[in-house]
């Protein structure tokens, strides 16, 4: 990375590691530091309010972006464990034989090799294209989609089993106390989802970053706009998407990802063709 003239600042705490400990902990934050540092900067210079997003702001981000992903597809690709579970290297073996998928890192983790193969059958059914390369991690905590610029692949990073056990336990064992209680139920309430994901399937999060191919890697239409008029059809859609509301790319793709599996509502597909989708 610092042949690729990454800014010091950004490579801190990666060169200060001194014990396993550390180094996860640097891998764990690397996207943070790298974001609040190179990409929020870059969109500073926008203003939501305007109607268009400069063409030269938006060959910025998509070079600082992507090269982003860059440095996090290596970080989480050389940590990444070797799987010597024969159900998981099965699985491995299934999606480069069958699927396409040039680098299938699975982490030795059943259950997370289950819901990314079943991901990549029902995409593949629906004609989507599977992303190049999937890695399950220890130092993510949600799923993301990555469009990389040197390389000539998507990758798909789902958080492993272990991580998002120990988040849940950490969540159940917190004492949130009655007024935050509140404020968490009255939120689900007022929007009306029934669920976090747009979707029951086991594979959601797998299912929804494959589909994040579906639509435009640019700023202008991550931050597009959307009418006032759609909140509540959000805010019904999930609750992931309730609280990404000004994130046309997420709000489309938990749109997308339904659609894959079951019906949109009426409203739903408007606000689904709003966003560019195909019906």
């Amino acid at each position: 990375m610092k042949a690729y003239n990454v800014a010091p600042e950004i490579l801190k705490e990666l060169q200060n590691a001194k014990t396993v400990g550390e180094l996860q902990s640097a891998i764990f934050n690397f996207q943070n530091v790298y974001r609040s540092k190179t990409i929020v900067p870059c969109l500073t210079k926008f203003k939501r309010d305007k109607k268009s997003f400069p063409l030269e702001l938006e060959q910025e981000f998509y070079h600082k972006k992507n090269f982003m992903d860059d440095c996090v597809r290596w970080l989480h690709a050389l940590f990444a464990a070797p799987s010597r579970n024969p159900e998981v290297v099965k699985i491995e073996e299934i999606l480069r034989n069958q699927y396409g998928v040039k680098l299938a890192l699975l982490g030795n983790d059943l259950p997370n090799a289950q819901k990314i193969l079943k991901a990549v059958q029902i995409a593949k059914s629906k004609g989507v294209k599977i992303p190049e390369e999937f890695i399950v991690s220890h130092y993510k905590t949600c799923g993301e989609h990555l469009r990389t610029s040197m390389g000539s692949a998507d990758t798909v990073i789902i958080p492993s089993s272990l991580i998002s056990n120990l988040a849940g336990n950490m969540q159940k064992k917190m004492n949130l106390g009655k007024k935050n209680l509140d404020v968490w139920k009255n939120w689900i309430n007022s929007c009306g989802f029934s669920g976090f994901q747009s979707t029951k399937l086991d594979c959601h999060m797998a299912l929804h970053e494959i589909y994040h191919s579906e639509h435009l890697p640019f700023m202008a239409f991550k931050m597009k706009k959307i009418p006032a008029k759609y909140r509540s059809t959000i805010e019904h859609l999930s609750g992931y998407a309730a609280l990404r509301d000004n994130c046309a790319h997420e709000v489309f793709t938990e749109l997308n990802t339904k659609n894959a599996v079951s019906k949109l509502t009426e409203e739903e597909k408007e606000l689904f063709k709003f966003l560019g989708g195909d019906l």
